[in-house]
Order: structure tokens, then sequence, then C-alpha cells
């Protein structure tokens, strides 16, 4: 699939630049600046973090002090895009621009074997990170116009490629023993998006924007290699599963099996959600 994306790009532009040709004193060329924040799904990552803290609560050996490895959602979202006017309502755009979310918990917790034993204590810190990289195409069609506004909807299809990140570090709070692991993994896959964008004329050259996007695109197979205690797992995945009423998450190269794991299946990266971005549009060469 990803070899697919360079020849459909290619595609749309042999099909639609005779129309720019062709449109009323030209095609126009502009570059397009944006940056703003997003919503992110993250379904099993968000399920499987909250029930990891869920868990630890419902067992009567452990509990938490303070702190919990909560769900995220919130981050940001930054690009550029080359357009070309196609004529008065129509123009077409490639693009590249980055999406990032995460955030790093801290958990304070207390363990014991059986209810005969003492508490131990532990201070659990956990980052973890989503980075993807879209590659867009898009198509904007003017639905209203006057010589200081203009209103478009906009949409298209884009290729998500990227990483997760996952660091997490224990430690016994009464000595100096801690434990860490480390897995990025990697993954892509095809999405679109649709929306719409508020134009503001500055002047002949210059446009300010506002656009509100929503998207969907999700990955199933992250891989990457899992470092953890000295030893290293080739080509891990990322694996959701349930530990009796919980969701939780599992990082191997194969699937988790025995009696604590249930319901098991490659977990899903939902990239799925919304974007608010402003900035600026910058005309290269405009049509008579």
């Amino acid at each position: 699939m990803r070899k697919v994306l360079p020849w459909l790009i290619i595609f749309m532009l042999v099909l639609l630049w005779p129309a720019a040709v062709q449109a009323e004193g030209g095609p126009g060329f502009q570059l397009k600046f944006f940056g703003g924040a997003g919503y992110h799904l993250l379904d099993d990552f968000s399920q499987g973090l909250k029930g990891w803290d869920d868990e630890v609560e419902a067992s009567p050996y452990s509990y938490i002090e303070k702190g919990g490895f909560q769900p995220f959602h919130l981050g940001w979202d930054f690009g550029v895009e080359f357009g070309v006017t196609l004529n008065r309502r129509w123009g077409i755009g490639l693009g590249a621009g980055a999406i990032q979310t995460g955030r790093e918990s801290l958990r304070e917790s207390a363990y014991k074997s059986d209810k005969l034993a003492t508490y131990e204590f532990y201070q659990e810190r956990l980052t973890t990170r989503v980075r993807a990289i879209p590659l867009t195409l898009c198509l904007q069609l003017g639905l209203f116009s006057n010589n200081r506004m203009n209103l478009s909807a906009v949409g298209g299809i884009s290729y998500y490629f990227g990483t997760v990140d996952w660091e997490y570090r224990t430690q016994n709070k009464s000595s100096s023993e801690f434990t860490e692991e480390n897995w990025r993994g990697t993954s892509g896959a095809w999405g679109f998006q649709g929306g719409l964008e508020l134009d503001f004329n500055i002047n002949r050259k210059l446009t300010f924007f506002v656009e509100g996007l929503g998207r969907y695109a999700r990955w199933t197979d992250v891989r990457g290699d899992f470092q953890a205690d000295g030893t290293t797992v080739k080509d891990a995945f990322l694996w959701y599963t349930e530990w009796g009423q919980f969701p939780g998450l599992a990082i191997d190269s194969k699937e988790p099996s025995g009696g604590i794991y249930q319901n098991v299946r490659k977990a899903v990266i939902d990239l799925s959600g919304f974007s608010v971005r402003v900035g600026l549009k910058v005309r290269l060469a405009a049509s008579d």
C-alpha cells in the first residue's frame, strides 16, 4: 500500500492539471502554513492505561497511594501544504504535517504477595507518546466568497506513518532496586479527513485562515524492539488484552497467552479525532 501513494498523487495531478491550465487566468499557487490543537481517540491505548490503574485498585493486595496512569487525548498538529488553484471554486493541495500526543505519568503504589505479607512501596513513571506524520492529498471547494472572506469545504486522503513510544520505570522506595522497559513501535495506515475552512484576506498575497477538520486513521500493526531488564525482544507488537474485567496492554513478539490474558488481539492506535488549526496562506502567483 505504501508504494501506491506516489502513483495516486501523480495520477490526480495529471488528471486535474489540464483543468488548472485552462482555468480563467491560469492556475494560482500558494503555500499554506498551519498549527493548532487536536483531539485523538486512542481507544485501546487509553483504555489499557485506565484498566491498569483500576486493576491495582481492585486487588486486595495492592492500592495506589498517589497519582495514576490516566488516559490522554489532547495534542498538537502543524504542517505545510502546497496548493494549486484550479479555478474560482476548486483547488488541490499536497501537504505534510506532524501530529503528537502523549504524557508523563507518576504513580506511587503499594503491593504485597498475600494478605499476611507486608506492603512494599514503589514509585512508577510511565512516559507514552504517539507521533504521526500525515502525507495529504486534499481538494478544496469554495462555498461562499466576497472581497474579505471565503468559506470552503476541504477534504481528502492521507497516509499516516509514525511511532508509539513506551518508557516505564519502577523503583522500590525502600531500596535502590529499579526496573526499566523501553519500546518504540512503528506503523502506517491510510486515512481521510474533511472539514471547513474560513479565510480572511489580508492583502493580495496573504490570507489568515481558521479551519476545523475531522479525521479517520487507525494503526493496527505497531511493531518495534522491546527492551526490559537488559534483554531485547525483536519485532514486538503492542497487544490489547483483558485481565479479568479490566482492559490492559502487553508488548511481545507473539500473542500473549495464559490464564491472565483474555480476548487478546493486536492493539489499535486510533488517530481518529479532530483538529482546530489556524495559519497563513502565502500566494506565490495569482490568477488574473
